[in-house]
């Protein structure tokens, strides 16, 4: 008997605990069909009336078209899309393309597709309405991506992750002392923060930072491209690794972590662990070197020191060890190199050579 369910709604998009959440997942086996996103910038350009089509024409001309920095973000965000798909995403102006591009991340797991783009583009208190009553004006011409932020946070604060969860908890925490600093921080810092949303939700493991939804100094650029807050982009960047907040990895992401730990001891953590296991004879637990050992002196018939050494040993710290670990003249004397790789296996063989020459 096999139990199909249709729905419009990801398990992810319902108000479920983490433990039935997890029951969900591993007693069902997924298929989703996603509306491509061709379809939804249409949606979008759609009901963005052009009351004076000639005017917007011209205006979109002038402050995206004539942008080469607009043409390349486009590109990007429709490298595996045909033609039509960049034409499209030059409808949707004044929403900046990387906003309308997001919007469309968002809009698989926030309700149905259409139902949670209308609501958007209808609603006069965060959404698209509120954003026509202000702008455009000589100043600002874009809608930002800290729109959809404030739009979803509701339903992005009722998600069962773990990883939504310690986003949600990082605004919480840092937002009031960030408003302190101005609206261009804000804005930013909300961009980022949506960022690490939406790659808690998309699979992206494995590809470079140039993937559109992986919180990289590269995107987050992108995201804010041709509004009044690209001018601030370094002094907030820097601002917000160095208070901590979302502290920049060594290849240039921000990324929300779920430990507790500042992200600065936890690095120093990691260099500890990485120190102490990178010989590897320390990953051998004891019942696994008793057992070798035993299996290397079960034939031989004379007595036998034997001891382990990591392939990796620089070759003054090996003649020491070996100095001090082999002292019965009357015993055999057996040394096992044990490596990860073949560096560490010709560096071993290196240190024996000028070793057994001496």
């Amino acid at each position: 008997i096999f139990l199909f369910i249709i729905s419009h709604r990801h398990p992810q998009q319902v108000q479920l605990d983490r433990e039935d959440y997890r029951k969900v997942l591993d007693r069902f086996q997924s298929k989703e069909y996603t509306m491509e996103n061709i379809t939804t910038f249409h949606i979008i350009s759609n009901v963005i009336r052009k009351k004076d089509r000639e005017r917007w024409e011209k205006l979109r001309e002038e402050v995206l078209i004539r942008n080469n920095k607009f043409n390349n973000l486009i590109w990007k965000l429709s490298e595996s899309e045909d033609i039509s798909t960049k034409k499209a995403l030059l409808e949707v102006f004044p929403i900046h393309p990387y906003t309308a591009f997001l919007a469309t991340g968002i809009s698989r797991f926030i309700g149905s597709t259409e139902r949670s783009i209308f609501k958007f583009l209808y609603d006069e208190e965060k959404g698209f309405l509120k954003f026509i009553r202000e702008y455009p004006s000589e100043e600002e011409y874009f809608l930002t991506p800290d729109y959809l932020w404030d739009f979803f946070l509701e339903d992005f604060s009722g998600s069962p992750s773990e990883k939504v969860s310690s986003v949600i908890e990082k605004y919480k925490i840092f937002i009031k002392e960030i408003e302190k600093k101005g609206e261009p921080y804000v804005a930013i810092f909300k961009g980022i923060l949506l960022l690490n949303i939406l790659k808690s939700y998309i699979e992206i493991g494995g590809v470079s930072s140039g993937n559109p939804y992986l919180p990289s100094e590269e995107n987050i650029r992108a995201m804010f491209v041709g509004t009044r807050y690209e001018k601030y982009l370094d002094e907030v960047l820097r601002y917000i690794d160095e208070r901590g907040y979302i502290p920049r990895t060594p290849d240039g992401l921000f990324l929300v972590s779920l430990v507790n730990l500042p992200p600065r001891e936890l690095e120093e953590e990691i260099r500890s662990l990485r120190s102490d296991y990178e010989n590897i004879t320390k990953a051998l637990k004891e019942e696994q070197r008793e057992e070798l050992l035993e299996h290397l002196k079960s034939n031989v018939l004379r007595e036998l020191d034997v001891e382990i050494y990591w392939a990796g040993s620089k070759d003054y710290d090996l003649r020491r060890k070996l100095r001090n670990d082999f002292t019965r003249p009357y015993s055999l004397h057996m040394a096992v190199f044990i490596a990860k790789n073949k560096d560490e296996i010709l560096n071993a063989e290196s240190n024996i050579k000028k070793i057994t020459e001496e």
